[in-house]
């Protein structure tokens, strides 16, 4: 009996090539917009949040997908899991809170992950995932720069700039 490549048909396909073409997965890649189907994976692999609030919620949606050496998302993952690690930062108590993301049609994403860290300091993050998939891919890195707390807001012990409420008198309260 000889293997024939051809009479081989895979059942439930997901990819978009086709129903016997399968897509591979081969770097993270940050995404601007969901709907869109092919990235350009010569482009810069390091992404910058600025005027970040230390203790607020990442409120617009931070996109990323898994792509293909060619570029396509790889629309069959979705069960991968990535998280924002901390690789260096200004503030030894920096830390990220609720960063763990499931891949749905191979895309993540991070809105609503928590960002503390000394208002005025850097932090240096990396999404990477815990299966063995996105382990050998080059980390997508992107940093965090912490605003200082405004006036009306409040740096308490934990290092979050707390909105004052309209009874507070706060330091930073004008």
């Amino acid at each position: 009996l000889k293997f024939d490549s051809n009479r081989v048909e895979f059942v439930d396909n997901a990819s978009d090539y086709g129903k016997n073409i399968a897509a591979i997965p081969y770097m993270l890649h940050f995404l601007s917009d969901p709907s869109i189907e092919k990235v350009d994976i010569e482009q810069l692999r390091q992404y910058n949040l600025t005027n970040i609030r230390s203790g607020s919620t990442i409120d617009d949606d931070l996109f990323f997908a898994i792509v293909d050496v060619y570029g396509q998302i790889v629309k069959s993952e979705n069960s991968t899991t990535a998280s924002l690690i901390l690789l260096s930062n200004d503030d030894v108590f920096a830390k990220i809170n609720g960063s763990s993301r499931t891949s749905k049609k191979g895309i993540f994403n991070f809105r609503g992950t928590e960002i503390i860290a000394l208002p005025g300091s850097s932090m240096l993050t990396k999404v990477a995932g815990d299966g063995l998939k996105l382990s050998k891919m080059n980390p997508l890195k992107i940093s965090f720069h912490i605003r200082q707390c405004l006036p009306g807001e409040i740096l308490t012990v934990d290092k979050v700039c707390h909105i004052c409420g309209s009874d507070t008198k706060g330091n930073n309260r004008e």
